[in-house]
């Protein structure tokens, strides 16, 4: 299992592509575990983040960022965990969440977006179950 602040989004070409982290959203596709491309073979894996985009309940990803480009999605989700089919049992779905508060401090500004005083982006939490 990797975890982390990778910044780039689980639909950029260096999360999908199977020289790389060859993380995909589908945990069915990865339980044939690797994938041969162009003769090679590449271990697969899961990526849960993916459930956070498109519409839903704020925040809409991690990390916040408006910019002039023609091309800007505004909310990224730069903040990644990419699981080996083997331990997908062990990660509990409903588990993985975006955390917007602590018991004392709220972590987003008036807009909605990561308050940049305390932190240009959001943390991620989730639990693994032990092995019985």
């Amino acid at each position: 299992m990797i975890v982390g602040d990778f910044n780039i989004n689980p639909y950029d070409a260096s999360c999908l592509d199977a020289r790389y982290f060859h993380s995909i959203p589908v945990y069915e596709e990865t339980k044939r575990k690797s994938k041969v491309v162009a003769g090679n073979e590449y271990a697969m894996f899961y990526n849960p983040m993916w459930r956070f985009l498109g519409d839903k309940k704020q925040p809409y990803g991690t990390y916040y960022h408006n910019n002039s480009n023609s091309i800007n999605t505004y909310w990224n989700l730069y903040d990644q965990v990419i699981i080996r089919p083997a331990l997908r049992e062990r990660f509990v779905d409903d588990s993985l969440k975006i955390v917007t508060e602590t018991q004392s401090k709220y972590l987003l500004d008036s807009n909605g977006h990561p308050d940049k005083v305390i932190s240009d982006h959001l943390s991620i939490i989730f639990e693994i179950k032990e092995e019985i």
